[in-house]
């Protein structure tokens, strides 16, 4: 039996950040979203290693920022994952683009979504408004 292993998507955001921080002031906020989102298929393909190589098997999620940076790295994803998780986290549609009129592998990966009707973070509107565009897309979203 193999255990459940975590990727912190929310640690992996915090260390990328503290090394922007010591950095030069010449990294984009793109530049620093696409470092990221590498950091995060890294630890995707070292755990589908471990897995024997199937991604389907490997769950990425997150709270708050650290699902939303999961929810970009998974949307832009080039193979199948076994889940995304999404708890009080929201698309942030200037930092990645929802993949429309061509399907990906990426859009079989299912999306679920843990969201609070009072969250004081994430606005539930705008949370409801980035997963419809996924739906739209064709990604298989349950609420």
């Amino acid at each position: 039996m193999v255990g459940l292993r975590q990727l912190d998507c929310e640690q992996t955001f915090l260390t990328e950040t503290r090394t922007r921080l010591s950095q030069t002031r010449d990294e984009s906020e793109e530049q620093l979203a696409r470092s990221r989102r590498d950091a995060v298929y890294n630890d995707t393909l070292r755990e589908a290693a471990l897995l024997g190589g199937d991604t389907r098997r490997v769950i990425l999620g997150g709270s708050s920022q650290g699902g939303t940076v999961a929810l970009h790295a998974a949307i832009s994803y080039s193979r199948t994952l076994g889940g995304l998780l999404c708890l009080r986290s929201c698309l942030v549609d200037t930092v990645s683009e929802v993949p429309k009129g061509r399907r990906t592998r990426a859009h079989k990966t299912p999306v679920f979504v843990f969201a609070a009707g009072n969250d004081t973070v994430y606005n539930p509107v705008l949370q409801r408004r980035g997963y419809e565009k996924l739906q739209a897309a064709g990604f298989n979203v349950e609420w």
